[in-house]
């Protein structure tokens, strides 16, 4: 009579239940790079790279002077740094128009996003910033 089997692993098993579990839960729906990727720049969603072109058409038409994509602002609160927010554009007129402007795209807006758009808007008092929501 053999001895009953214990609850033992094999090396496969083990190296197994090592490896990192795939992600449960809602999956985030993001097009593939292809239809992301505006001028060599693979942006977080086609609604951001379509603005992209349109940005480039506006300032080739002389509707705006320049633009620029990924404008970091560092949160400090009391002093203490909390986090980073990065804006989708900076938008800059042509000099008869005015002050630039800060453009968010957005598809859903998650809790995350609403605490950082109200730091942003608390440490930054006066900025013009602007929500486009596709």
């Amino acid at each position: 009579m053999s001895a009953p089997r214990r609850n033992v692993l094999t090396p496969a098993e083990v190296l197994a239940l090592s490896m990192p579990q795939k992600r449960r839960g809602p999956r985030i729906r993001v097009s593939p790079k292809e239809q992301r990727t505006y001028g060599g720049v693979v942006y977080h969603s086609k609604a951001e790279a379509n603005r992209a072109a349109e940005l480039d058409i506006m300032k080739h038409a002389g509707k705006i002077a320049a633009w620029t994509r990924q404008v970091p602002f560092p949160i400090e609160v009391n002093g203490v740094y909390i986090c980073t927010v990065v804006v989708d554009f900076r938008i800059c007129p042509t000099a008869a128009k005015g002050g630039s402007w800060l453009e968010e795209i957005k598809g859903h807006e998650t809790e995350t996003y609403k605490i950082k758009a109200k730091l942003l808007l608390a440490c930054y008092p006066g900025i013009d910033y602007r929500v486009v929501k596709v």
